[in-house]
């Protein structure tokens, strides 16, 4: 490369704060409790694009309630703290597939499970599928 780096120098890995679903199995335990709410994206002029976050379905502006427009509308999101078993690191979840967040819902409402907070949870992401798809939880 030129003089521009040092001769010899790699970009360190700096562990990301936030859990993505990888390829394959990823384990993890929900540590806290779910902060649940609505996000979308807007113009934000020469920086491109930023997100809109707000806690309850009534808080979203018609016009993006409304919306036809993908790119525009709201998704519905939960966030919480995971212990990531891959990263083997504290990290941020936040999820917006309604597949996982049903199963999820689900244990939570099952006398044999409960608590979310009280096991582990493997999500398995396909290539083929979308992450939860076929309930892989």
């Amino acid at each position: 490369m030129n003089d521009f780096l040092p001769a010899g120098y790699e970009t360190p890995e700096i562990p990301s704060h936030y859990m993505e679903f990888e390829e394959g199995v990823n384990s993890f335990r929900i540590l806290s409790n779910a902060i649940v709410g609505f996000e979308w994206w807007v113009a934000n002029g020469k920086e491109g694009r930023k997100p809109v976050r707000v806690r309850t379905a009534e808080e979203v502006p018609d016009e993006v309630r409304s919306t036809l427009d993908d790119r525009r509308r709201a998704r519905h999101f939960w966030a919480f703290t995971v212990y990531n078993y891959t990263a083997k690191a504290v990290q941020v979840l936040v999820l917006k597939q309604q597949t996982i967040m049903r199963a999820i819902e689900a244990f939570g409402k099952s006398p044999k499970w409960g608590e979310p907070r009280g096991y582990d949870l493997i999500i398995e992401k396909n290539q083929n599928r979308k992450p939860g798809a076929g309930c892989g939880i």
